[in-house]
């Protein structure tokens, strides 16, 4: 009987200021702070096959869980979503973390949030690893722009966050120590691929070159 697959599954959030009619996240960001207008992801990130998650060159995994915003969603959940971990952009000479999630708006229109985090490789800075530039979609990845902005994940979350990761039906040390050692070999090497594309516009947003 062949062994049975290792999964592993975690749980993120992510807010932060956002403005509609924005398309930079700088600028969408500034003016949610002004206006008090806020996007909340709440994440549950799932990998079936940790193995298989290791071979594909942009380390694709399973996204689904909530989209807040006022305005626009309550709490809407994600009908489709993925999260690519450390794709390689060696222009960028970075790493790249996407988040795509699609859901419906209140009034049932189909949105699409995209976010980036840029980690300049080896070894980006905490901020970095920290920071989504995020634009939002109508309708599908490249659909006209609603907005825009900059969500963080908050270090008081990362209890919770470390707590969440589990390997369901499997050994969850195994699991995770793996997760681990992958993420700490990713971030200490730099990219020496491009695989990373820009149809969202969001690298030139994030800025270009090494930030600290």
């Amino acid at each position: 009987m062949p062994e049975q697959a290792l999964s592993f599954e975690f749980r993120e959030r992510m807010l932060g200021p956002v403005a509609k009619g924005i398309t930079d996240p700088r600028a969408g960001a500034a003016r949610g702070r002004e206006a008090g207008t806020v996007l909340r992801l709440d994440l549950q990130v799932r990998v079936p096959d940790l193995e298989a998650f290791f071979r594909d060159p942009k380390h694709t995994a399973q996204l689904a869980g909530s989209v807040s915003c006022a305005g626009l969603a309550r709490a809407a959940r994600i009908e489709t979503g993925t999260l690519e971990v450390y794709v390689p952009a060696a222009r960028q000479q970075a790493k790249l973390m996407r988040y795509t999630a699609a859901f419906r708006a209140d009034a049932g229109e189909p949105y699409l949030v995209r976010g980036t985090k840029v980690l300049h490789t080896p070894f980006p800075s905490l901020r970095e690893q920290v920071t989504l530039y995020t634009l939002i979609h109508e309708g599908v990845l490249g659909g006209p722009l609603w907005g825009a902005g900059i969500l963080s994940f908050r270090l008081r979350d990362l209890p919770g966050f470390l707590l969440s990761m589990r390997a369901p039906g499997g050994n969850r040390l195994k699991a995770l120590l793996r997760f681990l050692l992958f993420a700490q070999r990713e971030l200490a090497q730099a990219a020496e691929l491009d695989l990373a594309g820009d149809e969202d516009g969001l690298l030139g947003a994030a800025g270009e070159g090494r930030a600290r």
